[in-house]
């Protein structure tokens, strides 16, 4: 029988700090944008591609981009006893029979080594569990927040991996008026068939203030901006008319109508 070599297993993590609306901020993680590159033998297996929603307590995949199928991703749970400087985090996995197995517990804090109460399993399930961990240790960070200015709009340009497709990156816009902030997630552009260049882009809004639902869907073009309320269809209902978005939706229109990407 011939023995096979176990493949070597590596794991990369990339973040990206959001602005908020307040420096007092009292939830254990900091929003932001996150990707997780696993490599097995020396090639890239699977991409993950995370946001910290700002209800300071949730790892999300960013829009349109679930898990591979086949992979087996662990889910993130954070426990009651999380603060601002350290996270209690359980890591589990949905099993066969729809129940939660749990497949690593860790207490982190800033800087320090993961304090393992369950070890991680053995292989690439284990990897993504310690990238995972990385990356929660750095949402909680030292590092200075970014005060979103208000009636203005900043573009962040996301994270890209060397050699990983283009569309893999991350851009985020965040516009804030008054007491409100929207962040618009992009979704991989729309292209032509003919040359493959960008005809439109589109992206998934979210309301800072209520994390868990997408507050919208915008595509836009240049000049043109085309916005649907959440739980509006585009294709299947009428856009609503820029005229009757409020101050931030507004805002957040009006910038993307002198999108740089199409210059």
């Amino acid at each position: 029988m011939t023995e096979r070599t176990p493949r070597a297993v590596a794991v990369s993590t990339w973040w990206q700090l959001w602005p908020v609306l307040s420096m007092a901020g009292s939830t254990p993680l900091r929003p932001g944008a996150a990707m997780l590159a696993l490599e097995v033998g020396g090639e890239v297996a699977l991409r993950l591609r995370y946001r910290i929603a700002d209800d300071g307590r949730s790892l999300r995949t960013w829009p349109d981009d679930p898990p591979s199928s086949d992979a087996r991703v662990p889910s993130v749970l954070l426990g009651q006893d999380s603060t601002t400087s350290e996270l209690d985090v359980w890591f589990e996995r949905r099993d066969l029979d729809d129940e939660d197995l749990p497949l690593a517990h860790a207490a982190l804090a800033p800087s320090a080594p993961a304090q393992w109460h369950l070890d991680p399993p053995p292989g690439p399930e284990g990897a993504i569990i310690g990238g995972l961990a990385e990356l929660l240790s750095r949402s909680i960070e030292s590092e200075p927040a970014l005060l979103a200015e208000d009636a203005e709009v900043l573009l962040l340009p996301g994270i890209l991996d060397d050699g990983a497709p283009a569309d893999l990156v991350q851009p985020s816009w965040h516009a804030r008026r008054g007491g409100a902030l929207l962040r618009l997630l992009e979704r991989p552009p729309l292209r032509r068939q003919e040359d493959d260049g960008i005809r439109a882009r589109w992206g998934e809004v979210h309301d800072a203030s209520h994390p868990y639902a997408a507050h919208g869907t915008v595509i836009w073009w240049p000049g043109t901006v085309r916005w649907w309320g959440g739980g509006m269809v585009p294709g299947v209902d009428e856009p609503l008319a820029l005229s009757s978005l409020r101050p931030a939706e507004r805002l957040l229109a009006e910038r993307l109508e002198q999108d740089p990407a199409f210059d």
